[in-house]
């Protein structure tokens, strides 16, 4: 309706604890007065651990009066009205999809909810936010079906079709999409390939070559920030999983060529499909740099990323590669 107006605050939420939180960091550099449901150890960007819900407990004026009381029941009156108060006075309210079972008897409703990821969370996951709503209320689905799916180990599950997500549910019942066509986080070069292949060409460039420049200290090919590299090693299987040894030096060395021409490990991340190679990159790089799976990176950026493709082998099978 033309006269539909959103009130304050608003909802917005995702899957993974990453995205939530490169959310709240955008937000807070646009000066949304947002706050970040769950702990403050949850928080995986020390930066926004400032809004995290308990942080912003601890700094309540009421918060030692809290520590005070020792009945049950004022603690627990304390703790609520605290909260309330804090979710009250923000614009925006961000959170994990999990999350919202507690948002439940904080906030009683909301006129507007944002589900970052919707195509990598299923049904049910997405379910808890949809109660938060409002009768009148409207929900914003964000995501691609044409990324990560929702992770569902189970077969039954799968074939009871719970690896589906709400997102793509909507899709195939006809309801059309609005395509956000503007990407601006990767090189045009590296954008060229998802975009004629996964969206017919779509996509357009809103940044240029200059505006990503090559990061230092690498022998990059001529036609720019694209590098596929022999490592030579064959696999090794660990358990249900696989690792090789000859890319994960391989990787240290590319990883050192960054850092001696000055490149920070903050703005570099290494990734694997295979948690085997996760373990064994984790093990022998520096703390500071992220290794990741591919579902475990979702949400993230950085300058340069490396990819651990592990598979080599006589049969020349890549897996589910």
């Amino acid at each position: 309706a033309k006269d539909w107006k959103v009130k304050k605050p608003l909802l917005a939420v995702a899957q993974s604890h990453v995205a939530v939180d490169t959310l709240l960091s955008g937000l807070m550099a646009l000066g949304v007065k947002a706050v970040r449901m769950g702990y403050a150890a949850r928080v995986t960007e020390r930066q926004v651990r400032c809004r995290s819900l308990q942080a912003l407990f601890e700094e309540h004026p009421y918060f030692e009066q809290f520590q005070k009381s020792t009945e049950g029941w004022e603690r627990r009156r304390l703790r609520a009205n605290i909260s309330e108060d804090i979710l009250d006075n923000c614009d925006v309210i961000c959170g994990t999809l999990s999350s919202c079972v507690q948002l439940q008897q904080l906030v009683p409703r909301f006129g507007l909810i944002l589900i970052d990821e919707a195509s990598q969370a299923s049904e049910i996951e997405v379910m808890p936010a949809l109660t938060c709503l409002e009768p009148n209320g409207r929900v914003v689905l964000i995501g691609d079906e044409h990324q990560l799916p929702p992770v569902v180990m189970s077969d039954g599950a799968r074939r009871e079709g719970f690896d589906v997500s709400l997102f793509e549910g909507l899709l195939g019942r006809g309801i059309s999409p609005m395509l956000l066509n503007v990407q601006y986080r990767m090189h045009p070069m590296i954008a060229r390939w998802p975009s004629e292949t996964f969206y017919g060409g779509q996509i357009e460039d809103g940044v240029s070559a200059a505006d990503r420049p090559l990061l230092p200290g690498f022998p990059w090919p001529a036609a720019g920030g694209v590098a596929f590299i022999p490592a030579g090693g064959p696999e090794q299987q660990r358990g249900s999983s696989v690792a090789n040894e000859g890319e994960c030096l391989m990787v240290q060395r590319v990883l050192h060529y960054f850092l001696k021409a000055g490149v920070s490990l903050r703005d570099i991340g290494i990734i694997s499909h295979y948690s085997a190679q996760v373990r064994l990159l984790e093990r022998v790089l520096p703390d500071q740099v992220q290794v990741r799976s591919v579902d475990g990176f979702q949400g993230r950026e950085k300058d340069a990323i490396i990819i651990s493709c592990v598979r080599s082998n006589a049969r020349g099978a890549v897996g589910f590669l």
